[in-house]
C-alpha cells in the first residue's frame, strides 16, 4: 500500500508540522521519533518534494507541505468524527485540540506530551487554530483562542491570560527610519502585521481611552504566525504591533528590541480555552483536560505577562532618562 494511503502517516506529518518537533510528535502519537522521521521521508519520496524544512528549528512545513495540510486536514477531521460516532471499541479516547501554530510549538505541544504521560488513555489530534464556530459545530473538541467571542452560545469559555501588545522595533531600524511619535506617523514606516482567518489585520491602536484612525503604512509584511513576525523584527524589517511582548522578553530587557510610542497599544489578547458544553456533558475527560490547560497555561503565561509589562515600562523609563 502506498504510504500516502496510510491515515497514520498523514496524522504524523500534520502533528510534526504543528508541533515543530519529531520527538514531541512521537510522544503525542505513541510512537518513536525515528518512525515519525521515516514516515515523513517516505511521504516526501512518493510526492517528490519536501514536506518539512528540517534545517530550521522548530521544524516548519514547506510551501507545498502547507498546501497538503489544507487539503488533508478536513479528511482527517471527518474520519475522526466518524470513528467517534460509530466505533464500539473502548480504545484510546480522542481529543481534537486546536491552537495557533506558534503557541503549539512554543508551549502546547509540550503540555500535551506531559498530559499524555499521566493520561495514557487519551490521544490527541493537533489542529491549526479554529474559530469558535468550529468548536460549536463539532469540528474540534477544544481550542485556544486569543479574543473574546461575541457569541458564546453552546460554549464553555475558560480564560487563562490577558495581555496587551506595545509597538516594537529594533534600534537599528529606528536609526535608519526614525521613530514614530503618533499613529499618523506610521505612514512613513513598514508594518510587520499578523493576519489569519480568525484575525483580520489590526486597524487601530488605543491609548488611555483614545482610539487612533485607521492605520496607514508605507509598506507591510503580513504573516499568519508570531514567530515569523519575531524573525522579521530582529532582521530590522519594520515595526510590529501584533507581536506579544512575552515572546520578546530577553530582547526587550537587553535593549535589542525597544517599545515605541508610549501608551499606544493594539487591542488586548484575551487568551482562553473553549470547549462545547454538550461535549463536556458527555465526557468528563474533555472537561478535566480543559481545566488542566487553564490551570497550567495560566501558571506559565500570567507571570510572563507581568514580567513583560515590567520590562516594557522599564524600557520606556530608560528612554525618558536618556532623552532628558
Amino acid at each position: 500500500m502506498p504510504i500516502r494511503d496510510d491515515l497514520t502517516a498523514w496524522r504524523l506529518f500534520l502533528t510534526a508540522a504543528r508541533t515543530g518537533s519529531l520527538s514531541r510528535t512521537a510522544m503525542l502519537c505513541d510512537t518513536t521519533a525515528d518512525k515519525v522521521s521515516r514516515t515523513i521521508t517516505a511521504l516526501e519520496a512518493e510526492f517528490g518534494f519536501k514536506l518539512l524544512d528540517r534545517h530550521r528549528r522548530p521544524l516548519r512545513p514547506t510551501e507545498k507541505g502547507c498546501g497538503l495540510i489544507e487539503a488533508i486536514n478536513p479528511l482527517l477531521i471527518g474520519f475522526d468524527r466518524a470513528w467517534e460516532a460509530f466505533s464500539e471499541t473502548h480504545g484510546p479516547k480522542l481529543i481534537r485540540f486546536a491552537a495557533p501554530i506558534d503557541l503549539s510549538r512554543l508551549f502546547f505541544s509540550e503540555l500535551l506530551a506531559r498530559y499524555s504521560e499521566t493520561h495514557p488513555e487519551i490521544r490527541f489530534n493537533v489542529l491549526p487554530e479554529v474559530t469558535p464556530d468550529a468548536v460549536r459545530n463539532d469540528l474540534a473538541d477544544a481550542a485556544i483562542i486569543n479574543f473574546l467571542p461575541e457569541d458564546t452560545t453552546g460554549l464553555v469559555l475558560r480564560p487563562y491570560n490577558t495581555s496587551s501588545t506595545p509597538l516594537l522595533a529594533t534600534p537599528e531600524y529606528l536609526a535608519t527610519h526614525g521613530a514614530p511619535a503618533q499613529p499618523e506617523d506610521l505612514i512613513k514606516h513598514t508594518g510587520l502585521l499578523l493576519e489569519t482567518a480568525m484575525h483580520p489585520r489590526t486597524q487601530r491602536l488605543y491609548q488611555n481611552g483614545r482610539t487612533s484612525g485607521v492605520l496607514q503604512w508605507k509598506n507591510v509584511f503580513i504573516t499568519h504566525d508570531q514567530m515569523t513576525l519575531r524573525q522579521l523584527l530582529l532582521e530590522h524589517r519594520g515595526i510590529t504591533i501584533d507581536l506579544y511582548a512575552g515572546h520578546m522578553l530577553p530582547e526587550i530587557k537587553s535593549g535589542r528590541v525597544v517599545p515605541i510610542m508610549p501608551g499606544w497599544r493594539r487591542e488586548p489578547w484575551q487568551m482562553s480555552i473553549i470547549t462545547r458544553w454538550e461535549a463536556e456533558k458527555r465526557s468528563s475527560d474533555l472537561a478535566n483536560f480543559a481545566l488542566y490547560v487553564q490551570k497550567e497555561a495560566g501558571a506559565v503565561w500570567q507571570p510572563v505577562r507581568r514580567e513583560a509589562d515590567a520590562a516594557v515600562a522599564e524600557a520606556f523609563r530608560r528612554h525618558m532618562e536618556i532623552s532628558s
